[in-house]
């Protein structure tokens, strides 16, 4: 039997799963190529997380890492090259309690520049021009959504490098991380290069499956070798040793988690049909490196903490479930 399943990243978050306070859905809208696309009801939000883009054929959620918010918060750009397939999709916003927001880190070299003059350049949606009365002026594009500090940027005003101490970052609403706040504005004509550079990027996103939520109380962990055990009436024993790999079993226990995070993991293992199918564990999950091929070994127990509502983010387990190795 192939194994295609992984824990934890297969033990997934629905997305219809979160609450939809700020009540916004657009339906069939059609996506093709970086965008933009508008939020629905005109709704503002400072978190990329809280936008759910699902196709619309199948369901498959667009991995919040490929889009960022336009500067005012009310539309969404692709990065360059991770545009969905050409389909219909819908982009829903959900209100997003911060227990669901995750910042992740991941080496990524982002190297970009944008040029401005007395010619208009939009980036993400704006027109920026150096008129002599403009401060205000947005980071590249393709760097949008990734930068966390100004360490990584040259400025360049006619060809000369422009002290940090001459303009400030992060800039003021609606950039914020996107972009500078010149102290004082460049001239009319003056041409304007900033350069953006970064290594390590971060992404605030939302719980999105069990990966970002490990055991909280810690997890329990055995190894036993099969052995073949013969005693006579007499007494006298002998061992057969019938393999030389021993078998590891693990338990994990998840403490306090919220019934979003309960039914990824039931659901993860409903799609086993319990026991029955193996499938391949990542040991990242509980700090070991590899990954093992694995079982789960009896049922889940699940015990209720706290309810204080009928929605999932509103009930509390304790849950627990014991793996066992299959080879």
């Amino acid at each position: 039997m192939a194994i295609d399943a992984i824990y934890p990243d297969d033990a997934v978050v629905a997305p219809n799963a979160y609450s939809n306070l700020l009540g916004g859905i657009n339906t069939n809208v059609s996506i093709s190529g970086v965008g933009p696309y508008a939020l629905p009801n005109g709704i503002v939000t400072g978190f990329v997380g809280c936008v759910v883009i699902s196709r619309n054929d199948n369901g498959a959620v667009i991995p919040s890492s490929t889009y960022y918010l336009s500067p005012a918060g009310n539309s969404i750009y692709f990065f360059a090259g991770k545009a969905p397939a050409t389909e219909t999709y819908t982009i829903r916003v959900i209100d997003l309690p911060p227990y669901y927001r995750v910042t992740s880190t991941a080496p990524t070299l982002l190297v970009d520049t944008v040029t401005y003059s007395s010619s208009s350049v939009n980036v993400a949606g704006t027109n920026y021009t150096t008129d002599g009365s403009r401060r205000l002026f947005s980071i590249p594009e393709s760097c949008l959504g990734t930068m966390n500090s100004g360490a990584y940027l040259l400025v360049i005003k006619n060809g000369v490098l422009i002290d940090p101490s001459q303009y400030t970052y992060p800039a003021p609403s609606p950039l914020f991380n996107n972009g500078i706040n010149f102290n004082t504005a460049p001239e009319a004509g003056s041409i304007v290069e900033i350069r953006a550079t970064s290594t390590i990027r971060e992404v605030a996103i939302r719980l999105t499956d069990m990966r970002y939520r490990r055991p909280s109380n810690g997890y329990a962990t055995q190894t036993q070798f099969n052995v073949a055990k013969y005693a006579t009436q007499a007494g006298y024993e002998k061992r057969r040793l019938l393999t030389r790999r021993g078998k590891r079993s693990y338990q994990l226990t998840y403490t306090n988690v919220t019934g979003i995070e309960k039914q990824a993991i039931e659901n993860f293992y409903s799609a086993r049909n319990g026991e029955y199918e193996a499938f391949t564990f990542d040991l990242t999950h509980i700090n070991q490196t590899g990954t093992v091929r694995c079982r789960f070994n009896g049922p889940i127990d699940v015990q209720q903490v706290v309810s204080r509502g009928t929605r999932l983010i509103d009930n509390f387990y304790t849950i627990r479930f014991n793996l066992q190795e299959d080879f």
